[in-house]
């Protein structure tokens, strides 16, 4: 990882994305290159393709092909092509991904998004739900980034104690909680999500209590706020 993580992202929301390349910017003390299209993405990438994560809008109503993913599956064949390391993830509304759904067969024909999840692990790449799941893909995020790897989805919600499946219908609470911290983050949060406890954080947001009021007591043994020594 390089010593100020890196990330190349994607969103087609103007509100969206100016919300999120400040929380990824904060939260994971993170150069963000944040483009609107995945066009601008992909000339970013052939340009400068030294990215520790890469986070693409997969298919969507305004995006009008599967570019994102198709993308997300070049840019993960490079990395293994040219033998480095680096997380690859779609962020995504597109149900067919998953098998369908209600909202699939209108909004995503099957010859438009022709990606099955079993295809994008096996190739290296991750898939999150937009707007049901994003607040909780970068906590994912800063594992992946403190530990240097690849962590599957799968993996990392089991050890946060969370399930498997993909919220498609609505946010569960370990997503209100953290969408809530992210309206009152400030240069105080700089980097915090690269030295949290997450196990210990979601089963404190289970209970009911705000993030703000117990972030600090959920960092990791080998880490301080930034500011302030280790106890």
């Amino acid at each position: 990882m390089n010593a100020q993580p890196t990330i190349l992202y994607t969103e087609d929301n103007e509100i969206t994305h100016k919300d999120m390349v400040n929380a990824m910017s904060i939260l994971l003390d993170a150069r963000v290159a944040g483009c609107l299209e995945n066009t601008a993405a992909d000339n970013l990438f052939e340009t400068n393709n030294r990215y520790d994560a890469h986070v693409l809008d997969g298919t969507t109503p305004e995006s009008e092909s599967d570019y994102g993913i198709r993308l997300a599956l070049h840019i993960a064949y490079k990395l293994r092509e040219e033998h480095r390391s680096g997380i690859v993830s779609v962020c995504s509304t597109n149900e067919s991904i998953l098998g369908g759904g209600s909202m699939a067969e209108e909004m995503f024909p099957r010859d438009a998004a022709n990606t099955e999840l079993d295809e994008l692990h096996k190739n290296g790449v991750e898939f999150w739900f937009k707007g049901t799941e994003r607040q909780k893909m970068v906590a994912w995020l800063g594992t992946c980034l403190r530990e240097d790897a690849f962590i599957p989805r799968v993996e990392w919600l089991k050890r946060v104690g969370e399930g498997p499946g993909y919220k498609t219908e609505e946010r569960g609470i370990i997503e209100r909680g953290l969408a809530e911290f992210y309206q009152s983050i400030s240069e105080a949060d700089r980097g915090v999500f690269l030295h949290t406890d997450f196990p210990a954080l979601f089963s404190r947001i289970r209970e009911g209590t705000g993030v703000r009021e117990v972030l600090d007591s959920c960092r990791l043994p080998d880490s301080a706020p930034k500011g302030k020594e280790a106890v």
